[in-house]
């Protein structure tokens, strides 16, 4: 049953066009070190995005996130994001996010991501 429900929430957002407001995004995401490969996860998430000013934009999204371990069972856990991006000038922006994700048997899992991006 889960498998069903994982597969159809990707194919209803996979087309979805990027807009304000509400979204889905469906995210596969498989991990290696050097040649070691390590679990994979599947996040099936809602949310809002939208601008607070002219140049900062912001979203939160959150969801089941499915993950597929090399050894060991699959599991689903619950997991979210929010971030933003600053507009600096007309081609560079700032961007950061912070996510985080459940874990039934273990600590929670928490992540920082921070970058510039430049427009040509």
């Amino acid at each position: 049953m889960l498998k069903t429900a994982t597969l159809t929430a990707a194919l209803m957002t996979a087309g979805m066009p990027a807009m304000a407001g509400f979204y889905g995004n469906t995210e596969f995401n498989k991990a290696y070190v050097g040649t070691d490969a390590y679990g994979s996860s599947l996040d099936l998430h809602f949310g809002y995005e939208g601008s607070a000013t002219e140049k900062l934009d912001y979203y939160v999204q959150g969801g089941p996130t499915v993950l597929y371990p090399l050894n060991g069972e699959r599991s689903t856990e619950i997991s979210g994001k929010v971030g933003g991006s600053y507009g600096l000038t007309e081609r560079l922006s700032a961007y950061g996010e912070f996510a985080g994700i459940s874990n039934e048997d273990a600590d929670n899992i928490y992540g920082l991501k921070v970058g510039g991006k430049f427009s040509f």
